[in-house]
């Protein structure tokens, strides 16, 4: 016989009053001599609260020992996720997370208000009923996002661990002293970054007098070329250790005039006499060595950059998926790259870095930031899961189909055409403002092009439904080929009719099934019998699981 299973949540909080009641070490300035539970004037200190299906307190060899967890906890877990609306992630955008748990009127939690909850970190687990809490599985990974209490208890919001990735992308400005922290004009202004493999960037001119340029704010892996007007700059083959260094050659005049000279370790390259055109540069970007990796290049090595390298809050590398980082650089490890100068956030430069590849990336209940990219869906016996409509012969699987499955939209138009840029051109220029010897030239045409385009269509989708959707996307890829690959993948999969459903399913709430793949077995008379779909969201009802599948 199965045991009853039991519910916890941790809540863990920072304390807004003068005092907070502490019920033993760690304490916040190390361990006291004192008697506990006590009052300690710490505002700012970290309290935990545990609210279970159960109430019992935890055995003096358990972790944590002694810890009053308080019933009333009803188990379940109010909280879906979305991962992108309609049927195309390139229109439909990422939906998010949201949800809340109702913990009950225990009294002992309206100290809950005292308490700094938005951002709190919300852990639960699940077990045995009586078992050692050390020994039950986290089930979710969350946080807090504001609280509501009434007579018939206490609503605490949540949200997913996805706010970490909400802050800019890295926190460094100029200082406007001079040097390499850039004229008075430049005081307080973000300094750009460089991520991958990008062309035809605008430099920031930090030492006007030296001509010396930054293209990113820290080691950059290479400055492969430098264009004044669109014309090429000669490369000194000389780099330098230091800005010092790089001024002491341009003061000294080692930089030939019509030559650039670099300081990959800070981002930096100088030119050998007066720009007096535009300067633009080819860039191999950010190289510092972080969590062990340096230069990345490929979308799945530049998205764990974004989400682990800079910034107030980032993630930890045990906090990523790495499955799905390293299957996603199997599926597309061309060489890719974008550049920022001015703020954005990390999930904002996520999205760009994903929306190419019908991609996206979401936080899983376990708090995994994880990488998806929508493609067919795979044969039926290598499907992560497969649901069951139990009538007659049908035996199995590993959840049931409860009722009738529901269609999420009315089936539209497939995609008529797929616009896919490259090779992004981050100056624009027009003929006047290029080097006379450009004028008339190929070259010269590709300047004045924000990007490149490759396009792919279904003429006969064109011919019968003129308002079948059609977008026009960045891909970050800097060649013809690699764009024109992805641009038929999209078009191919997106060019044939799909539709989304919705079937409530025996799945327990907070299983791992979101952006996996699901095998349908029944309701043939829908056309779902053998079919194949990706799970795009989840949301529980009554304990259970009801998914929305694309197929």
């Amino acid at each position: 016989m199965t045991a009853a299973q039991e519910t916890v949540v941790r809540i863990q909080a920072y304390s807004l009053s003068e005092y907070e009641q502490l019920e033993g070490p760690p304490f916040p300035g190390g361990d006291l001599d004192f008697e506990v539970p006590f009052q300690i004037g710490m505002p700012g200190a970290l309290s935990t609260t545990y609210v279970g299906t159960h109430g019992r307190t935890t055995r003096p060899d358990d972790t944590p020992p002694n810890q009053v967890i308080l019933g009333g906890f009803n188990g379940r877990l109010n909280y879906a996720i979305t991962l992108f609306g309609g049927i195309d992630p390139s229109t439909g955008g990422r939906v998010g997370t949201e949800g809340s748990l109702a913990l009950g009127p225990a009294p002992e939690l309206q100290a809950l208000l005292g308490r700094l909850i938005d951002g709190a970190g919300v852990d639960i687990f699940r077990g045995p009923q009586g078992r050692p809490l050390s020994s039950f599985e986290t089930a979710a990974r969350l946080t807090a996002a504001g609280l509501m209490i009434d007579g018939q208890g206490k609503d605490l919001a949540l949200r997913d661990r996805s706010w970490l990735l909400s802050t800019a992308l890295h926190d460094l400005r100029y200082a406007g002293t001079g040097g390499l922290e850039g004229p008075t004009e430049l005081a307080n202004v973000w300094r750009p970054i460089a991520l991958g493999y990008v062309e035809k960037v605008p430099p920031v001119l930090v030492d006007p007098p030296r001509q010396i340029y930054q293209v990113s704010c820290a080691r950059v892996q290479a400055v492969t070329a430098v264009q004044i007007g669109g014309a090429e700059v000669t490369p000194s083959e000389v780099d330098y250790p230091t800005y010092d260094a790089l001024a002491a050659a341009v003061d000294a005049e080692d930089i030939a005039e019509g030559t650039f000279a670099t300081c990959l370790a800070y981002g930096l390259f100088a030119l050998g006499g007066a720009a007096t055109r535009q300067v633009t540069a080819t860039v191999e970007g950010d190289a510092e060595v972080i969590d062990g990796l340096g230069y990345a290049s490929t979308r799945a090595a530049i998205a764990r950059r974004i989400a682990t390298g800079r910034g107030a809050e980032r993630f930890a590398a045990a906090d990523l998926d790495l499955a799905s980082f390293a299957a996603l650089d199997a599926a597309f490890p061309e060489r890719c790259g974008w550049y920022w100068d001015s703020e954005i956030t990390k999930e904002a430069a996520l999205d760009d870095v994903m929306r190419g590849v019908l991609g996206l990336w979401f936080v899983t209940m376990q708090g995994k930031l994880t990488l998806w990219w929508l493609r067919e869906p795979p044969p039926a016996e290598e499907a992560d899961y497969e649901l069951i409509r139990r009538s007659g012969d049908l035996r199995g699987g590993d959840a049931d189909i409860i009722g009738q499955p529901v269609m999420v939209t009315r089936a539209t138009s497939p995609r008529r055409r797929t616009d896919l840029g490259y090779a992004k051109n981050y100056a624009v220029q027009t003929q006047d403002q290029l080097a006379g010897a450009l004028a008339g030239t190929t070259a010269a045409l590709a300047w004045g092009l924000p990007q490149q385009t490759v396009s792919e269509a279904a003429t006969w989708i064109s011919r019968v439904a003129p308002t079948a959707p059609a977008v026009v996307v960045e891909t970050g890829y800097p060649d013809e080929a690699s764009a024109l690959a992805e641009c038929r993948r999209a078009q191919a999969l997106l060019g044939v009719q799909r539709t989304p459903w919705k079937m409530r399913t025996s799945f327990p709430d907070g299983t791992d099934v979101v952006g996996k793949s699901i095998a349908i077995r029944g309701f043939a008379d829908l056309g779902l019998d053998g079919r194949v779909a990706w799970c795009i969201g989840a949301e529980p009802e009554s304990g259970l699981l009801t998914l929305t599948l694309w197929s």
